[in-house]
């Protein structure tokens, strides 16, 4: 599964249309200049192409048509953390990282010193995985610098050779972090390279010849069968290779002599499973400190996102992947175990997955991933941000504050097992961070002890104006017993032994042998009691319960609630703004946290009807679904009661993210007073977080409508977001939104008599 590097050039098949277009991209490089971006898929064989291929090429024979050329030395790296000093060591100047920061121009005399031995010759640099770029620097202003060097080093030259030849590979699923760049834009908009998927011909190459320059032979069939099981879907076969690498390396392990067979390849698990087998095999065969070790560490590398998409693999050092394991000789045992398997790579002081494969193929490790994430996102989003602190010469403007520094202050993990304490830096950063938030509350005492009975004071007659904050230990009471009742016990593997249940649903102490935990912890919680319920216990409970990522955060919000009082917003964030006016053809607007619509453009009032016509506390979709009449004969009775579901559902979510918010509380009090239906939906305590799929409708002007919802929430702006629809080109719905567009007056509305 690791990736082929210029070693292994000769037995580097298949990929040959590939690597001729490379170096022919390249050599028209030495006239006009700039980056070459390759840009694939996940797996589909970017590394290799680049190390066996394009490095060994150069090595080899050189640039199509560029004379002395061969041989011409070459540089490689991926981005990493620090971009910046990775650039520089690679152009052997590691002490030049301050200087190409504040003038990346200056990166050229680098190379120039570089290549002071070698006169008339190129500088081959190679920036793997760019996507690092994103996933693991987390400093803007270093971003800039880094590519704006490579801009510099790339550019062609008057009358003369370029210094150096830049060739970038970018995972394809990052493309969008890429063009955010300018200094990137220009290279995929002209200077673009997309690797193509290999054809059955190809696949077939890369089996057999690899073989028989090794002397093996490949058993008759076996080639067949492996390109048939990678399929056919030339979108599913781009990121295979790894599979393939790992089916085909487990195979020759079971090898007959010097023949690879079927029933060898059969016992690998095949190309859908092998990865998945060996890793598995690893972990079963392992002891329980073994296990133990494999669950604290390989979590450690990977780099998560808090919405799960896009976790991408990061590198350790091995002293900070060990910490907190019980027996480290045993931990050695298992990654050297996992790294005879090709599954990790390790060198002198350092450790990382082969490839992010693992993270696909094995669900075991998956399921670890899912169960850290909260914590493996924050701890890993602060150690990156105590680095742009020390960057920044320690700015105090950078330290954490507030909810955010007390999410960090009250983690409940042990001192070994904290990556946090594993982390000078970090450490200095959080040990800052409470020393400046120590003086701020000493600064404040005076003032609030002034204020205290003004504040007081103030805060009961808003209450009293308003509503009393909904009692948390009961609705978390309801929130359990109502996802108890909803689970069937054969549903989830409990025997009913035939008894005649008197309630539906499962019992308390099948909950809790489900979940893993004392039918007492359990029963003290569903009472309310929230004490020293840690997050391992929670996720148990949510996955027993069968809770998707809305369930699981309104149950761990109820839990452990938010410690701020968090104020509404009542204006759309000025990017999201921009969005949905640049959107004119389908209906797009800012939903806040209720359901408050904070911008829209003309096409949602002549897709729904006119919100101009209500007051601006009532342009809600709530508000929409449950209080006006106009909209509900449109839709089919079941379209509209999954419609009311998810309104009442979003709002009970957000209640419990922001339970300070005064404007949140009242507009709940409202509906629950106003709404018979709100009430109903309300009371069933379900939570709900995404787009409706799909929104379909009669509406009285133009006829039938069949849209997509999406929804998008920009990074750090969680209580915003832009609700947007699509529809298939040349069908129905889209010849009627034009003609829509076309008309002067929305749908009426048909105000509450209420």
């Amino acid at each position: 599964m690791a990736p082929f590097g210029p070693e292994d050039s000769t037995s580097f098949f298949g990929r040959e249309p590939m690597l001729e277009r490379l170096l022919e991209q390249l050599a028209t490089a030495i006239g006009d200049g700039g980056p070459r971006v390759l840009v694939g898929a996940s797996g589909s064989g970017k590394t290799s192409l680049l190390n066996a291929g394009l490095v060994a090429a150069v090595r080899d024979r050189g640039l199509p048509g560029v004379s002395g050329s061969v041989g011409w030395p070459g540089r490689r790296f991926t981005p990493g953390a620090d971009p910046l000093q990775r650039l520089v060591n690679a152009l052997d100047a590691p002490d030049a990282r301050d200087l190409i920061a504040s003038e990346p121009d200056h990166v050229t005399e680098l190379a120039e010193a570089a290549l002071s031995r070698r006169p008339g010759e190129t500088l081959l640099v190679i920036v793997d995985q760019l996507e690092e770029l994103f996933t693991l620097c987390t400093d803007p202003t270093a971003r800039t610098a880094f590519l704006a060097s490579l801009a510099a080093l790339a550019a062609a030259r008057d009358n003369a050779r370029p210094l150096v030849l830049v060739v970038i590979a970018l995972r394809a699923d990052f493309y969008g972090h890429a063009l955010a760049h300018p200094e990137l834009v220009a290279a995929l908009r002209d200077r673009q390279i997309p690797i193509e998927p290999m054809t059955s011909q190809q696949l077939r190459e890369a089996i057999e010849k690899p073989a028989a320059a090794n002397g093996w032979t490949v058993a008759d069939g076996l080639v067949d069968i492996v390109v048939n099981d990678l399929g056919s879907d030339s979108a599913a076969t781009a990121g295979a290779l790894p599979l393939l690498s790992h089916a085909m390396w487990s195979t020759w392990g079971r090898r007959d002599g010097a023949a690879l067979t079927v029933a060898g390849y059969r016992e690998t698990g095949g190309i859908a499973h092998a990865i998945k087998q060996s890793a598995e095999y690893i972990y079963s065969d392992a002891d329980q400190a073994g296990q133990d070790a494999l669950r604290l560490m390989l979590p450690r590398l990977v780099r998560v996102r808090a919405d799960g998409d896009a976790d991408t693999a990061q590198p350790a050092d091995r002293a900070g992947l060990t910490r907190g394991v019980a027996d480290p000789d045993t931990a050695q045992k298992v990654l050297d175990r996992m790294t005879e398997a090709r599954l990790i790579t390790m060198d002198h002081d350092t450790v990382r997955l082969s490839h992010e494969a693992l993270l696909r193929e094995w669900p075991r490790l998956r399921e670890w991933i899912n169960i850290d994430r909260d914590w493996l996102h924050r701890s890993q989003r602060f150690i990156a941000d105590s680095r742009e602190w020390q960057h920044s010469g320690f700015d105090t403007a950078l330290l954490y504050r507030g909810s955010q520094l007390a999410a960090i202050r009250d983690r409940d993990l042990p001192t070994d097992n904290d990556p946090i304490l594993a982390d000078t830096v970090a450490t200095e950063f959080l040990t800052a961070a409470l020393r400046s938030e120590n003086r701020r509350n000493r600064q404040r005492y005076a003032i609030i002890t002034l204020l205290g009975f003004l504040v007081i004071a103030l805060a009961l007659i808003v209450v009293a104006a308003t509503v009393v904050p909904m009692d948390r230990r009961a609705e978390l009471r309801a929130f359990l017993t109502t996802c108890r009742a909803g689970l069937r016990p054969e549903d989830v593997g409990v025997p009913a032994y035939g008894v005649r249940r008197r309630v539906p649903g499962l019992r308390r102490e099948e909950l809790a042998m489900l979940a893993g935990i004392s039918v007492t912890h359990y029963t003290r919680l569903e009472q309310g009691n929230t004490t020293s319920v840690s997050t391992e216990t929670l996720n148990a409970i949510a996955a027993a319960l069968r809770l998707d990522s809305a369930g699981r955060e309104y149950l761990g919000n109820l839990i452990h609630p938010p410690k701020t009082v968090a104020l509404g917003i009542t204006e759309a964030h000025p990017d999201l703004r921009c969005l949905v006016d640049a959107i004119t053809d389908v209906p797009a607007f800012v939903m806040g946290r209720y359901g408050n619509i904070l911008a829209r453009n003309r096409m949602t009032d002549l897709t729904f009807f006119d919100f101009s016509a209500v007051p601006p506390e009532h342009r809600t979709f709530p508000h929409a679904v449950f209080l006006y009449e106009t909209a509900r004969p449109w839709y089919p009775p079941q379209d509209w009661a999954e419609i009311a579901f998810r309104a009442a559902s979003y709002v009970r979510l957000m209640w419990s993210r922001y339970p300070g918010d005064s404007d949140l509380l009242a507009f709940i009090s409202e509906m629950n007073s106003v709404s018979a239906d709100f009430r109903r939906l309300w009371d069933a305590h379900t939570v709900h977080d995404g787009p409706l799929q799909p929104h379909r409708f009669t509406h009285p002007q133009v006829g039938y409508l069949d849209l997509s919802q999406q929804m998008m929430r920009l990074v750090g702006v969680d209580d915003q977001a832009l609700v947007t629809y699509s529809v298939t080109e040349g069908c129905h719905t889209r010849e009627a939104l034009r003609r829509l567009a076309l008309l002067d007056t929305p749908a009426r509305v048909a105000l509450p008599t209420a």
